[in-house]
């Protein structure tokens, strides 16, 4: 290809154009460039397939796709216009105008930590005062990170860094029960106002973090009626049998629903 200097350029009023050879790599060095990039994608695809099975929103297709991808670009970036380089270097040195020319193979790879943002906030979701998917995006951040390292032909990272977040997220499923929280969203009716108050400070002289998010008043023939939405906010291991076992103890009141959030 062509690459001509303007005449605006400065020490080279002159101008003018010379051929730049694109060129082809060799075999052994596409292949060590494909290696890399299919390396990047199949421990990417280790994250997902965990992910998978937690039946989480992005599994293993998006998780390999977004290491592939991080790959691919890092190659790219790094290695996909060393030839041109090499070449245009010739040529401006012919020109006395080195100084002209620069090349920054890091700067298509850096826009893949900003890409990678929008794919994370299209994960994450705030819904009923809880937020939703913070570990699936931040998994495909690290998964990012990962493709970059294989792209780089830093396997060893790339290895160690998929290990331990495979670790990481196996280990907190065990351990969640025990040392983890939940929310849960509580909805009963009653017709006695104090009844609500006696529920929440029944929580929470149990430990149990309850919050009232909602409360609507129906009048009916007998008065009025009262239904107050809770939040409940806690440990896994027998959280909901205890939080029944306190509602039961209330008379007068009628639970309508019980979901996680």
């Amino acid at each position: 290809m062509y690459i001509c200097i303007a005449k605006s350029v400065p020490g080279f009023e002159s101008g003018g154009c010379g051929l730049v050879n694109l060129g082809q790599k060799n075999m052994e060095e596409s292949t060590t460039l494909i290696v890399r990039i299919l390396i990047g994608g199949l421990l990417g695809g280790l994250i997902g397939f965990e992910r998978e099975l937690r039946s989480k929103e992005a599994g293993f297709r998006t998780h390999f796709l977004v290491s592939l991808g991080s790959a691919l670009f890092t190659v790219i970036s790094a290695y996909g216009y060393d030839t041109f380089f090499r070449d245009s270097m010739e040529l401006f040195r012919d020109m006395h105008l080195t100084e002209a020319l620069s090349f920054d193979p890091s700067r298509i790879a850096a826009q893949i930590v900003s890409g990678i943002g929008f794919l994370g906030a299209g994960i994450i979701i705030f819904q009923k005062n809880a937020v939703h998917g913070l570990t699936t995006a931040a998994g495909l951040w690290v998964t990012s990170a990962i493709g970059i390292s294989c792209g780089m032909g830093h396997y060893d990272y790339a290895v160690a860094a998929t290990v331990v977040v495979i670790l990481v997220l196996e280990f907190m499923v065990v351990l969640n029960p025990y040392i983890g929280t939940k929310t849960l969203a509580v909805s009963f009716t009653t017709v006695e106002r104090g009844k609500i108050n006696e529920v929440m400070y029944r929580l929470e002289s149990d430990g149990i973090n309850a919050k009232l998010t909602q409360l609507k008043i129906k009048h009916i023939e007998s008065g009025p009626q009262y239904t107050a939405d809770l939040e409940i906010r806690v440990r896994l291991k027998g959280y909901e049998k205890r939080i029944l076992a306190l509602l039961e103890d209330i008379d007068g009141l009628i639970v309508e629903e019980k979901m996680e959030v």
